[in-house]
């Protein structure tokens, strides 16, 4: 949250300072009287008004839910920290909350056996934003927590590294023993495990990785166009379902039931994107879990290249069992 709050102010501050290079209204006015004005006129417009109802998945109206409330403005003309005032509210189904001479407010919903949930709503961050600390018709859903699941954890980094000559990979082979474990070997190595994640990239006819120079990262400092976490597995039945981007996926808790069926590719192809997170389903053997790449990495240099993907799996403990429901 506190990443949120400064990036608010600091998009504050840049207005502030671009309208202290602009042409003085009054001659007689400083630049700091002019962005006082500004800052003052900004508190005064500041008006939160939301109301809203919370129900569950069903449209069902909850009772007994408590909200954690925190209101921001910023603290003075150069808005680079934040002042904060706290408030609490239990409410039955439905909420009001209102504040003047606040930019931003915060909201945590929070009811017993379900998950909370936090969101902030700003009096307009930018000139051509529409202003969101103003509804009248909030509809906020929370999610039963239900039966959580035994879930055996991977949190590594799979990794592909030129200089060292060597790549890392997830071994899938242990599942049955409660084991998801990172190995390292080298690159050109036979591997004799039977099931395992890898990574690998788009190549051309001679096996070379395609580079893309247009990624952000400049002309000297290519990456892998293209990402691809491969699945090895005999089994035609073991595979990816990645999650269509339309589906309203946060976090890893939101994947809960894993499908049956349908695992049709091996292969995950993955565009060279630093911010983007890509959640997927997968299944090896009679084992189900769940995934999401956090990350994907690239250092180059004249001697150095070094790529990997961050990656956290869970898997069920349970052969056969689809409830991957955590936390």
């Amino acid at each position: 949250m506190k990443k949120i709050f400064t990036l608010h102010c600091f998009i504050f501050n840049l207005v502030f300072l671009s309208l202290s290079l602009a042409p003085l209204a009054n001659a007689g006015e400083t630049r700091y009287e002019i962005l006082k004005k500004t800052y003052e006129n900004r508190l005064n417009d500041a008006d939160i008004h939301i109301v809203g109802k919370i129900t569950d998945i069903d449209n069902n109206e909850l009772e007994n839910v408590s909200l954690e409330i925190e209101f921001i403005r910023p603290k003075d003309v150069w808005a680079t920290e934040s002042e904060r005032l706290c408030d609490t509210q239990k409410v039955n189904g439905k909420f009001l909350i209102q504040k003047k001479n606040y930019t931003a407010v915060s909201i945590t919903f929070i009811k017993d056996g379900y998950r909370s949930q936090n969101i902030t709503f700003y009096t307009g961050k930018k000139t051509d934003e529409p202003d969101s600390a103003r509804q009248t018709q909030y509809h906020i859903k929370l999610r039963k927590i239900g039966v959580l699941a035994k879930l055996i954890k991977f949190d590594e980094r799979i990794e592909y590294n030129i200089k060292d000559h060597s790549q890392s990979i997830c071994n899938l082979s242990k599942l049955a023993d409660g084991k998801l474990g990172k190995e390292v070997i080298n690159l050109g190595n036979p591997i004799t495990l039977k099931k395992y994640l890898y990574l690998d990239f788009d190549r051309n006819k001679q096996g070379e990785i395609i580079y893309e120079k247009d990624n952000g990262r400049g002309i000297h400092a290519p990456a892998p166009k293209t990402y691809l976490l491969s699945f090895v597995s005999s089994d035609p039945l073991d595979g990816f379902i990645l999650i269509d981007e339309k589906m309203p996926v946060k976090d890893l808790s939101f994947l809960t039931d894993a499908p049956l069926k349908n695992y049709a590719t091996k292969k995950l192809i993955i565009p060279y994107n630093l911010d983007k997170r890509y959640y997927f389903y997968i299944k090896c053997g009679k084992f189900y879990g769940k995934g999401v790449i956090k990350n994907i990495g690239a250092r180059n240099g004249a001697f150095s290249h070094e790529y990997s993907l961050l990656v956290e799996i869970f898997f069920n403990q349970k052969p056969g069992d689809i409830n991957l429901n955590s936390l």
